[in-house]
């Protein structure tokens, strides 16, 4: 202790203030060696403090600023392959592509949810031979160019008809084979969906019609057979008889002459099986004015109103084959 007294009166008659820090630093390091002993109490004692937590700021510290990005666009199992529309939007689930459209042998559904084709595309298109399903029982199997029927194909109707024949532009166009619902069977020339030109129509009751046709009608020369045995041959006009023709019976009774609307009308000659023939004008399918009836016994002049006999005569026999001789059947249309 001698000692350290010894220093801290160097330290008091010291006046420069940097001497007396050393000399305060060389008495706490003589301090710390007179003290030193296996004392854990004292240690503890001589460690500095734990420092007070720091004062909690003023304002909190906000959270950093986050920029907004965009989520990521959900995964599209919507294939890349374009195919062109029609009536309704196409998407291609099988086949493959060129330059982003279907290409090639493939399949394609449609956004109604109910049509699907299956065949060939190009460049997007049905092309090639497929097979189109509207989904309501109606189908096309045939051949497809640029997107349209065009060529042989087929096309069936949920109700029973059906179609197989050439196509163009969609259409029923060129030759094929229409059979309607009822079992009825058209087999000619169609052109743009219609009949058109030469064809034979039968229908399921057995009647039966070959000549030619013009807008689905019958038009111009043909003929048609009954299932009950009559037949007439001549001219057609909007579905009708109409023109020079020759109509005949199972009896063997037959008619030559002019018809107007379907009936007898204008002049014309009616052989009766037995072979008596009346000579004449008609109306509306009835005897109508002067007229002469020839049979076995003789020839007559008749008057007829509406298919009600008026006046009769006989005529003699030289008359009759003047009369006979100058006589022009109308002319029947296809002979």
């Amino acid at each position: 202790m001698g000692s350290s007294l010894e220093v801290f009166s160097a330290f008091f008659s010291c006046k420069n203030a940097a001497v007396a820090l050393a000399l305060i630093a060389a008495l706490l390091a003589l301090s710390g060696c007179a003290t030193t002993r296996n004392d854990t109490k004292l240690i503890t004692q001589t460690q500095p403090a734990t420092p007070p937590p720091m004062a909690t700021p003023k304002r909190a510290v906000g959270a950093p600023v986050k920029k907004s990005v965009a989520a990521p666009s959900p995964r599209s199992d919507a294939p890349h392959c374009k195919v062109k529309r029609d009536s309704v939007t196409w998407v291609h689930h099988t086949g493959a592509c060129r330059n982003g459209f279907a290409h090639g042998p493939g399949a394609a559904r449609g956004t109604d949810g109910v049509r699907h084709y299956r065949g060939g595309f190009a460049n997007g298109a049905f092309h090639g031979e497929g097979r189109y399903d509207w989904g309501n029982g109606t189908y096309y199997i045939g051949t497809f160019v640029h997107g349209v029927k065009n060529g042989q194909g087929t096309i069936v109707y949920p109700d029973g008809r059906r179609y197989h024949g050439e196509f163009r532009d969609d259409l029923y166009h060129g030759r094929g084979v229409y059979t309607d619902a009822d079992g009825s069977v058209y087999e000619g020339e169609l052109r743009a969906g219609r009949f058109e030109g030469r064809g034979d129509y039968r229908w399921a009751s057995g009647d039966r019609y070959t000549g030619r046709f013009h807008n689905d009608l019958m038009e111009g020369a043909g003929i048609y057979r009954r299932a009950n045995g009559e037949q007439y041959t001549g001219a057609f006009k909007n579905n009708q008889r109409n023109g020079g023709g020759e109509y005949r019976w199972p009896n063997d009774d037959r008619y030559t002459g002019e018809f107007r609307d379907n009936e007898i009308h204008g002049a014309g000659v009616y052989t009766h099986a037995d072979g008596s023939r009346y000579t004449g004008q008609f109306q509306a399918g009835k005897k109508h004015g002067t007229g002469r009836l020839v049979t076995a016994q003789g020839v007559r002049s008749q008057r007829w109103e509406h298919g009600v006999k008026t006046t009769e005569e006989e005529i003699r026999a030289e008359a009759a084959a003047i009369l006979d001789s100058t006589v022009t059947s109308a002319p029947v249309a296809g002979k």
